[in-house]
């Protein structure tokens, strides 16, 4: 097995980096930035159902220092995104991942096997323990108390033939203490859980019922699994599952998604720990799904969350979404990836430098993709890049010479508090975007066209003052330049 990245001597600020291999498909879901490099796991995958969990170090330009395999056999194998990949309160690692016995499809009710690995920084196995072989069920995610010991969230299918809401907690070495079933309606399944400062654990998933269909719930229990409440959210219709987060003051960031007369938008809430709603936004953004990786929180209380949304070609990419402490949303920003196939991100996780790295996969290729941004989400565009903070400051007027075009209209300009961006695309049109750069050419500011006319606020307190130059690309070619200034 040959697994290829391209290769470079120097330490980069960004990168967009792809990974592929000789004879298996692969994907890479959760990322840990540790030291001066960055842990990523996934699965290797073969068409005769041998598979495998690796997991590799990066250093600070996305290149290989080493790879080890956890795990392998034939048969499925799955971790679901990056809380099954945390670091732990002894300088080491836990993986929480579920396998499948060959030949059954990947679905909730075919037999499964929880596996957790411990590892060193090195990528050496200190333990493995496997949960229930005989039953089945399937680990979403593992959280780390305060004492030490370990609560992994799932599902598992019972006597009823249905499959429940699945929670274990396991000593540091792995031992089972207890493990519990919650029933919340016909069906549930855990998607998060999140220890609180008292060794309480807040599960959250969705729960499908007679009266209500699909709806968010959000569970509290104490440290020796006993339930404490359980409160679901939603409407009438379809809903789908939801993650939370913990703050500091000991209330919960919820993320989810609600319909609404049958189309699917964005829910944010903030609970207390009664599970109150304290805010709720609804955020009707076309063509995005629901925020698939845990929320990060910045240091002003800020949070952010990568989304997908369907491009032009009608595939999904990923996007950045990042809101303010009350849920509204501040800013977006598009991940490049491969247009003319599904993209995917699974894991965002903060970096020391305050911007990010993240890990997903292309869904056609199966080849893993890794990226470094900054606190925007901004990386080097193109797939398999590299750039320094140098390479990035380029010349705004060698770079951006205007097009005089009528696309977009921004009034007033300057700018001294906001001014309103309008924009209408060329006939047949209904797609695509507008790049804003600073005076050294670095793009600042991004957000996506999804109809044929609409209108979008620019405010000044999100620039600095100065000079702008902004784009409008449709299927990326750029029909206009212009300029405005912020006071």
């Amino acid at each position: 097995m040959l697994c290829f990245s391209q290769s470079s001597s120097f330490s980069y600020s960004y990168f967009n980096r792809s990974y592929t291999c000789d004879s298996l498909q692969q994907n890479s879901i959760a990322v840990i930035p540790h030291n001066q490099y960055f842990l990523v796991a996934g699965i290797y995958q073969a068409a005769n159902t041998y598979s495998a969990f690796y997991v590799r170090a990066l250093d600070g330009s996305g290149d290989i220092l080493w790879e080890k395999i956890l795990d392998e056999g034939f048969g499925y194998r799955n971790l679901s995104g990056g809380g099954s990949f945390i670091p732990t309160k002894d300088g080491n690692f836990i993986l929480a991942a579920s396998k499948k016995n060959p030949n059954n499809s990947v679905s909730e009710s075919e037999i499964q096997t929880v596996v957790l690995t411990k590892i060193n920084e090195n990528g050496d196995v200190l333990w493995k323990k496997m949960l229930h072989q005989n039953d089945i069920q399937s680990v979403r995610q593992i959280s780390q108390a305060n004492d030490g010991s370990f609560i992994i969230v799932g599902f598992q299918k019972l006597e009823d033939e249905k499959v429940h809401t699945y929670i274990a907690k396991l000593n540091e070495r792995g031992d089972m203490e207890w493990d519990k079933q919650l029933r919340i309606g016909n069906k549930s399944v855990a998607l998060s859980v999140e220890t609180t400062v008292n060794n309480d654990y807040i599960v959250s998933g969705y729960q499908i019922n007679d009266q209500t269909a699909t709806d968010m719930f959000v569970s509290k229990l104490n440290s020796d699994g006993e339930l404490i409440w359980t409160k679901s959210y939603g409407t009438d219709e379809h809903d789908t599952g939801c993650t939370v987060k913990a703050l500091p003051n000991g209330d919960f960031l919820m993320a989810g998604a609600i319909r609404e007369q049958g189309i699917k938008k964005l829910y944010l809430a903030q609970l207390n720990n009664q599970g109150e709603i304290q805010w709720d936004k609804i955020h009707a953004l076309p063509h995005i799904a629901n925020i698939q990786t845990s929320l990060q929180l910045t240091e002003n209380g800020d949070f952010a969350g990568v989304a997908y949304f369907y491009n032009e070609n009608e595939k999904t990419m990923p996007i950045v979404l990042f809101f303010d402490k009350n849920g509204f949303l501040i800013h977006q920003q598009i991940i490049e990836g491969q247009s003319q196939s599904n993209t995917y991100i699974k894991d965002m996780e903060p970096t020391a430098d305050g911007g990010y790295v993240l890990t997903g996969f292309n869904y056609n290729e199966q080849n893993s993709w890794v990226l470094k941004t900054d606190n925007k989400g901004y990386a080097c565009e193109e797939l398999n890049c590299q750039r320094s903070n140098n390479d990035l400051q380029t010349d705004i007027a060698d770079n951006f010479p205007i097009k005089t075009k009528h696309f977009v209209q921004i009034a007033p300009n300057p700018i001294s508090s906001e001014s309103s961006m309008t924009y209408q695309l060329p006939l047949n049109q209904q797609y695509g975007k507008v790049l804003i750069y600073n005076q050294s050419g670095r793009l600042v500011q991004q957000f996506s066209i999804h109809q044929k006319q609409g209108s979008k606020t620019i405010a000044a307190k999100d620039f600095e003052s100065g000079m702008y130059v902004y784009q409008v690309i449709v299927k990326e070619e750029v029909l206009q330049t212009g300029r405005f200034s912020v006071r």
